[in-house]
């Protein structure tokens, strides 16, 4: 099961309509928001917030404003630098989400949705471009190399969940770096369009291409994560009834 998902950082709105214009990807994604894309409204995908939570004692203020910023009910939800606590996922809870997308298993087989002390569902994620081009500079000893096919080899291998975090910013730039991003960062910062400042070699586009290339050959669809959600509630429930049969069985 693959989730493609994508965290909208410094893409204007004619930028981020041009990615999708651009970008086909086969099925449903999730587009996380820290501002409102009013054309997203319109398609298919699920929306959900992408916050800065700033402190503890404005945690609930700060989602509820944004949420109620972008018209949205609360879901599901992922912070800038995927930031997590027990404290915010109690907040969480309380404003009524349903799951949070932030740990990282970054290339692990076999991953699964994890329930929370909360309620709180979590959808862990495998693949990060972020983390996949900083890990040669922040985890040397790993040997990590970036942009290797076999990420995209080994989500097509196995029915487990593979969660993509994408960043339309580093596709549509191509990122092949954290140095080639660094160099440009004030340029974004500044309004200028990652589409004029495209890196020609292999990047995070073209990951992103090999990918949804892939998906297509094998006849897979991305779900949104609110279906990954659903089924995962759907097959604890299950659990949960067989466990009840079976002690009732035994009781006689």
């Amino acid at each position: 099961m693959i989730a493609l998902t994508f965290d909208t950082d410094w893409m204007h709105p004619d930028d981020l309509q041009r990615f999708f214009d651009e970008y086909p990807f086969p099925g449903t994604g999730t587009i996380f928001l820290h501002q409102p894309y009013r054309f997203l409204e319109s398609t298919p995908h699920e929306r959900c917030p992408h916050p800065l939570p700033v402190g503890p004692e404005d945690w609930k203020a700060s989602i509820r404003r944004l949420l109620d910023e972008l018209g949205l009910e609360p879901s599901g939800i992922r912070t800038h630098s995927a930031i997590h606590s027990h404290r915010l996922e109690m907040a969480l809870y309380e404003l009524g989400c349903k799951y949070t997308s932030n740990t990282s298993r970054l290339f692990e087989r076999n991953v699964q949705p994890v329930r929370l002390a909360w309620g709180l569902w979590e959808l862990p994620i495998y693949y990060m471009d972020n983390l996949d081009l900083t890990m040669e500079e922040y985890w040397r000893e790993a040997g990590h190399k970036p942009l290797v096919p076999e990420v995209v080899a080994q989500a097509l291998q196995d029915d487990a969940l593979y969660v993509f975090d994408f960043h339309p910013v580093h596709i549509t730039l191509n990122t092949p770096s954290l140095q080639y991003y660094l160099a440009h960062h004030a340029e974004l910062k500044s309004g200028v369009s990652p589409f004029r400042l495209q890196h020609r070699g292999r990047g995070v586009g073209s990951l992103f291409k090999e990918l949804c290339a892939a998906m297509g050959a094998a006849g897979l669809a991305s779900v949104a994560l609110r279906q990954v959600w659903a089924s995962a509630t759907d097959r604890l429930a299950s659990v949960r009834s067989d466990a009840k049969r079976w002690e009732e069985k035994a009781r006689g």
